[in-house]
């Protein structure tokens, strides 16, 4: 199992089951609070009433029970918690609750230019229902979210867990965002801004347009890292996992899009992305009633560097459809995916690939409709006559392919590894260039061996 593996899984069960299987009512409370602390219910009944009272710097400790209340941090460069920020037990996020009562607002709010020192620690936000941001509503802010539980919002709107608009760039790490329904976004919507995405697990979220995970439209920077995309769906249109449009930078950095659904692009569906980067991640199982099963891309550029793509479904490009966009796959093992034509890529635009594993697809590995396709030092399943042709195509068989078998350790248990007999072990290469134009540039400490393998996942003894 490889790092990446590793690292995801230990996400799961750190995140979910160390909180799920606390029961609320037994957690020992018995955490010695410091004096300048303000204590709710103590000192203040309401969450709000704290608020309101405190000053720049303070601390706000709010002891287990469900606070029924809809809160606004109105400014203030204060830390809001739970027991958890004393006793960093995860039970103190499950059994301190602000509860929404679906009444028409948000949970929490934050809408007064609060920065990073405006510190959200330790709760379960939940019940909120409204049109944007069900569960956090976030505008011309830069707030820090950490150790949420953001479950069972809804908006007729934009963003049912969170929403984040205007001059944003909230820092997020460590949050379930679970079960929030929204028409766009339901579990997180961005539009004009920016934000970071750490730790998380974006699960079981439900839009009708799009983005069931994940939706950012407009935006300028999105950092997404060590996260579980997993199980959203939208019913109507594109995105079932992350849906993106017109977004000046993404990167996705170890991050699983895994099982999720929509009529396009049912892990990823991307439009008019400026600059595209996803490395160290997996997306599979994801199923798109039309194109695009893993990943959906019309205009833009992308990059896929050191990621696995398999069993995805979707009735045409089973594992990607690339529709007028500039992709590259560097690194990339893309296997056993479905589609009833073309199981492996449907190209209406430029693909480059390159020290990659294209394998075991449905019908066709490739096909080019019109536009450009470019192979060098990759191995893919019956060479270049895999490629299907279009009506225009233009094919580039560089040097250094293959047709051979790759040798995986186990297809059936998903195990992508090189076997040490494997003809793709030291058989990529670090350093290309083709027109001028460098397409791929491996440092030697990024490889084991003499060159880089081909696919995901290098090769260890």
């Amino acid at each position: 199992m490889s790092k990446t593996f590793q690292h995801l899984i230990l996400i799961v069960f750190v995140i979910i089951t160390s909180c799920s299987n606390e029961n609320p009512t037994k957690v020992n409370n018995q955490v010695v609070i410091p004096p300048h602390y303000i204590e709710v219910p103590d000192y203040y009944p309401y969450i709000q009433m704290a608020l309101n009272n405190s000053e720049n710097g303070d601390t706000i400790i709010v002891k287990p029970g469900i606070y029924y209340e809809n809160i606004d941090f109105v400014g203030k460069d204060i830390v809001l918690s739970s027991l958890f920020l004393l006793s960093n037990n995860k039970a103190h996020i499950c059994s301190t609750r602000i509860n929404g009562s679906q009444n028409g607002r948000s949970v929490v709010g934050f809408k007064n230019g609060e920065g990073k020192e405006s510190v959200l620690i330790g709760f379960t936000i939940q019940n909120g229902n409204t049109d944007y941001g069900g569960g956090i509503y976030i505008r011309d802010s830069s707030p820090t979210l950490e150790h949420l539980n953001i479950i069972g919002n809804s908006v007729e709107r934009t963003g049912g867990g969170i929403y984040i608009t205007g001059e944003s760039n909230p820092i997020i790490n460590s949050v379930i965002i679970e079960e929030n329904l929204a028409d766009v976004g339901a579990g997180i919507s961005a539009r004009y801004s920016s934000f970071t995405l750490n730790n998380a697990v974006v699960n079981r979220n439900s839009a009708i347009t799009s983005g069931g995970g994940i939706q950012c439209t407009l935006t300028k920077k999105i950092f997404i890292n060590n996260s579980i995309i997993s199980n959203n769906d939208v019913t109507e249109v594109q995105g079932g996992g992350i849906y993106l449009s017109n977004i000046d930078s993404v990167l996705l950095n170890n991050v699983s899009v895994t099982a999720n659904r929509a009529q396009q692009g049912g892990g990823i569906y991307s439009g008019s992305a400026i600059n595209f980067q996803m490395t160290n991640s997996v997306i599979n199982n994801n199923t798109s009633d039309s194109q695009g099963g893993g990943v959906f891309s019309v205009s833009g550029s992308y990059k896929f560097v050191s990621t696995l793509i398999y069993r995805n479904n979707a009735s045409e490009g089973g594992g990607i459809s690339c529709v007028t966009s500039d992709m590259l796959l560097e690194n990339v093992t893309l296997c056993d995916n479905v589609a009833e034509e073309i199981g492996g890529i449907y190209v209406y635009g430029i693909l480059t690939i390159a020290n990659s594993i294209v394998w075991g697809n449905s019908g066709s590995e490739i096909e080019c409709a019109t536009g450009q396709v470019t192979v060098l030092y990759s191995d893919i399943e019956n060479g270049q006559d895999s490629i299907r042709n279009g009506d225009i195509r233009q094919i580039q068989w560089l040097e250094g392919n293959t047709d051979l078998e790759p040798n995986f350790i186990n297809t059936d248990s998903a195990n992508f590894h090189l076997l040490p007999d494997s003809p793709c072990i030291d058989a990529g290469i670090n350093l290309y260039v083709v027109d001028g134009d460098t397409v791929i540039d491996i440092a030697p400490d990024e490889f084991i061996g003499d060159a880089p393998d081909m696919g995901a996942f290098e090769f260890v003894e």
